[in-house]
C-alpha cells in the first residue's frame, strides 16, 4: 500500500495485488471509494468469517464498508486499486475578513 496524499479530509491510497498475494489481516475504519486501475479477480475473506468475490473490471468503481477482511489475488493478472477513505468533517469556523 502507498498513500498517495493524506489531509483533513481524506485518505488516497494504492494497493497492488500481486498473483499469489495475501494480505494480512486489516481494517477498513472508514467509508472509501475504490478505483480499479488494473482489474482482477480477488477474494475478501472478513474477520467475521465467510467469503466475497470481487471480479474486478479496469476503470470501474465501487464503494467499500467499513470491516476487517484478508484480501487474497486468486486470479491470474495483478490488480491495482486506488482508494480514497472519507475522514469524518470537523467543522471549521470562516476565515475573518
Amino acid at each position: 500500500m502507498v498513500t498517495l496524499l493524506e489531509n483533513d479530509s481524506v485518505r488516497v491510497f494504492s494497493a497492488t495485488f500481486k498473483v499469489g498475494y495475501s494480505s494480512p489481516l486489516h481494517a477498513h475504519a472508514l467509508p472509501h471509494a475504490t478505483y480499479v486501475a488494473s482489474g482482477g479477480t480477488l477474494q475478501l475473506r472478513p474477520s467475521g468469517g465467510g467469503v466475497d468475490t470481487l471480479y474486478l473490471k479496469t476503470g470501474t468503481a465501487y464503494w467499500g464498508k467499513v470491516e476487517s477482511h484478508i484480501a487474497d489475488n486468486i486470479g491470474t493478472t495483478e490488480s491495482v486499486v486506488v482508494s480514497v477513505d472519507l475522514k469524518p468533517l470537523v467543522p471549521r469556523k470562516p476565515p475573518e475578513e
